[in-house]
């Protein structure tokens, strides 16, 4: 899992860059757009900058931050797909979400039980 979620989010992330499997900026939503100080192709850089630090940190230490950083990102990225009306990948962001923050308490369960036998 650990690998699945880090590599999902440095391949999305350097996608940002590319738009090889998708244009990323046609999902940004009318009114993100609105607010935005400066243009859409810069928001996507910054979110892939994001998207690839996030996966660069479920490979350290910071793994269960990783994760629940991810967990609020991709809600975050959800809510602006409802805003564009995207309702059916923003479901599929929202369970992606849930699935990393189980996956979080999971690794934190572990750690606490490794820790407990004194290993």
């Amino acid at each position: 899992m650990r690998t699945t979620f880090g590599l999902l989010s440095l391949i999305t992330g350097m996608d940002a860059f590319l738009n090889l499997l998708a244009n990323w900026g046609l999902y940004i939503s009318p009114f993100v757009r609105s607010i935005l100080p400066f243009s859409g192709d810069l928001f996507m850089i910054i979110v892939g900058f994001v998207e690839i630090l996030i996966g660069i940190f479920f490979f350290s230490q910071f793994t269960i931050l990783a994760a629940y950083f991810f967990s609020a990102w991709l809600i975050l990225i959800s809510f602006n797909l409802v805003l564009a009306g995207f309702y059916d990948i923003a479901v599929l962001d929202v369970v992606l979400s849930i699935s990393v923050f189980c996956y979080a308490q999971l690794v934190k369960l572990g750690s606490k039980e490794f820790l407990m036998r004194g290993a």
